[in-house]
C-alpha cells in the first residue's frame, strides 16, 4: 500500500472514531439534582419528583446545596416543535436545550420530549464535544 493510502485510511479511522465516541455523560454518579433557572433554581414545583436515566434514578430536590448538579433550561427550540392531533389522537415533540452544572462544570445537554398515543418520552442526551452547531 503506498503511502498516501495509508495516510487516507489513517484520517477514515480517526474520522469513525470521532464520530461514533460516545457523548460524555455529565450527570454520571449523580443522585440528586436542583431544576430551575438562575435565582429560582430548585423551584418547590420539581421537589420531590425522580426522574430514571438509563439504569439509575435520580431525585429532584428543592435545595441547590443539597444536590449533586444543577439543570437550568436555556433555550426552547421553537423550529423543533411539532404538534398535530388527526384521527389516530395527539402526538408531538419538543426539543430543550439544557445546562448542567456540577462541581462548577457546565456541561449542555439535550432534551427530547415526544408524545405519542397518551406515552410521554424524555430523553436527556449529553452533547459530543464536536456538535457546536446545535
Amino acid at each position: 500500500m503506498k503511502r498516501s493510502g495509508v495516510v487516507v485510511l489513517i484520517i477514515v479511522i480517526a474520522a469513525a472514531i470521532l464520530v461514533l465516541w460516545p457523548a460524555p455523560d455529565p450527570l454520571k454518579g449523580v443522585q440528586a439534582v436542583a431544576v430551575g433557572n438562575g435565582s429560582d433554581a430548585g423551584s418547590d414545583i420539581f421537589s420531590g419528583l425522580e426522574i430514571a436515566l438509563g439504569d439509575h434514578k435520580i431525585a429532584i430536590v428543592s435545595d441547590p446545596a443539597k444536590a449533586d448538579a444543577v439543570i437550568t433550561l436555556l433555550d426552547v427550540k421553537a423550529g423543533d416543535l411539532n404538534f398535530s392531533i388527526n384521527n389516530s389522537g395527539a402526538q408531538g415533540s419538543l426539543h430543550l436545550v439544557c445546562e448542567v452544572e456540577k462541581n462548577g462544570q457546565r456541561s449542555l445537554m439535550d432534551l427530547y420530549i415526544t408524545y405519542q398515543n397518551g406515552a410521554t418520552k424524555a430523553e436527556l442526551v449529553g452533547r459530543k464535544f464536536y456538535e457546536v452547531w446545535k
